[in-house]
């Protein structure tokens, strides 16, 4: 094709009918020429994007609403979709749309998913944003409640699910893993496990989900998706105190079938007894880190992988040392590599590692380089630490924890607190209410989505604007006194009854 000027032929072409019947380029979409979506020149629709929804939340049961919807290349034609069904839409300006929502489609607990539509010629759909629907919701977020018991909960990004290790107290599900869709809250695969799962881990690349068994004293592997039976490898024993279980597990980054397990001993204090031992499959290596019974001082409590599979991190978490520990992995095993004390204040606390910054973080708010143990900050206002559970996430630039305020003590209300992961500075707050039992585990889900389970049978899935990037999020009325750990002791593992 012929051009002058790097402009086609076709272009050009466009742009004399534009001024022919329109009077100017800019009448015709601002002389842009792009003919993509069909048309002459400049006269085709753009594709609207979409970057908000107001409110992105709902109660179930609730009433009708006027939706705003915000992005950008928005038309008076312009309609807003949901779960891909028209919805009565009015027109404010290129980037605000309104849509009318009536009460049957938030009858129910669940998700929709909100599109825009510009018609044709040119046009198109948006790429989506998820409307979540709740037992309850408050300021920017909805809370689902699951009745499921659970020992550990973790989320697959690549097959957009959670798993769920249950114990065998469970009744019908006991000793299984089960999968939760947390957009439709909703249960649905259900594998037997074995004996008492509880600690789960998953490859980053979604293929492999491993399930430590306290009963069996063994690590249970499955395939995804579907949570196929697969390897299955023995943790081993301790001459004196008997069979280790997996105290923390987790996955090699780019290596799913590598695995460090940090032994544990029932009915023990300390129970980080047995050493960190790294497995290939079901194949251990012979070098392991010696735990506090096998000749060694160290307390490997919680395990968090580095950048790749030659770096490993540990925190004690049981006595008043506080160790960070930083290790080295090659083929022959798991060595010791430095000992930074006090690190840590408080017991009971797990790190984690996020890949996009570099840096570990600590359940009671401490931010730690690994490459020399130095601390970086912590997340606190007015010198009073925020503790509890926690999650970072560098994509979104945040960091959130869940714990009680002291006014919460004693109450089954709970406070979710989000900070700037660079600046450590609180950014927003959301209560939520009637949590049974203590919180075991907090992750994040899908691109606005927080998860907890308690151990009094509940799996609260939270979603909404509040779990989204730091910059979009400003609340001034923050608690006075932030969120606080409730309890003040590890969890106690006793030896559970064989059932297989």
């Amino acid at each position: 094709m012929h051009s002058y000027g790097g402009i086609s032929v076709n272009r050009i072409i466009g742009m004399i009918f534009c001024v022919m019947f329109c009077g100017s380029l800019a009448a015709c979409g601002g002389g842009s020429g792009d003919s993509s979506g069909g048309g002459f020149g400049g006269n085709s629709n753009p594709i609207p994007t979409l970057s908000s929804l107001n409110p992105s939340t709902a109660s179930a049961g609730d009433s009708a609403f006027t939706l705003t919807v915000t992005g950008t290349n928005f038309i008076s034609s312009s309609e807003v979709q949901w779960n891909g069904t028209t919805r009565s839409t009015s027109f404010v300006s290129g980037t605000e749309l309104q849509a009318q929502i009536g009460a049957p489609d938030i009858a129910a607990v669940g998700s929709a998913t909100v599109t825009v539509v510009n018609p044709s010629p040119g046009g198109g759909t948006s790429g989506p944003l998820t409307f979540t629907i709740g037992n309850y919701s408050g300021n920017g977020f909805a809370a689902t409640v699951v009745s499921l018991t659970s020992n550990d909960i973790v989320w697959d990004p690549v097959h957009q699910v959670i798993y769920a290790s249950v114990p065998s107290t469970a009744g019908a599900n006991a000793n299984s893993i089960i999968e939760l869709n947390p957009a439709t809250a909703q249960t649905s695969t259900s594998q037997f496990a074995g004996s008492e799962p509880d600690v789960l881990a998953i490859s980053n690349d979604g293929q492999f989900l491993y399930a430590g068994l306290d009963g069996s004293s063994t690590v249970q592997r499955f395939t995804l998706p579907g949570l196929g039976t697969d390897i299955n490898y023995s943790l081993g024993s301790s001459s004196i105190l008997g069979p280790y279980f997996a105290l923390d597990l987790q996955v090699a980054p780019g290596s799913p079938h590598t695995t460090a397990v940090s032994r544990g001993s029932f009915n023990v204090s300390p129970a980080a007894d047995g050493g960190i031992v790294i497995f290939d499959d079901a194949t251990p290596r012979p070098t392991i880190a010696k735990g506090f019974g096998g000749g060694g001082t160290a307390l490997y409590d919680s395990l968090q992988w580095g950048a790749n599979a030659t770096a490993l991190y540990a925190a004690n978490n049981e006595d008043s040392s506080c160790d960070f520990y930083a290790l080295t992995v090659d083929s022959s095993g798991v060595t010791l590599a430095n000992d930074y004390p006090n690190t840590w204040s408080e017991s009971g606390i797990r790190i984690h590692y996020d890949s996009g910054t570099g840096l570990l973080y600590s359940d009671d708010g401490h931010v730690v380089n690994p490459a020399n143990g130095a601390l970086v900050g912590t997340f606190q206002v007015n010198q009073i630490l925020t503790s509890g559970l926690m999650v970072p996430d560098s994509t979104l630039n945040t960091a959130f924890f869940l714990g009680q305020a002291q006014a919460q003590f004693g109450t089954g209300i709970f406070t979710i607190e989000s900070f700037d992961l660079t600046h450590f500075t609180p950014i927003n707050s959301v209560f939520i209410t009637n949590v049974t039992g203590i919180p075991l585990r907090l992750i994040r889900w899908g691109k606005n989505g927080l998860a907890f389970n308690t151990n009094g049978g509940q799996v609260f899935l939270i979603a909404g604007n509040f779990v989204g990037p730091a910059a979009q999020q400003v609340d001034d009325s923050l608690p006075s006194s932030h969120v606080q750990k409730t309890w003040e002791t590890p969890k106690k593992y006793s030896l559970p009854s064989k059932k297989e």
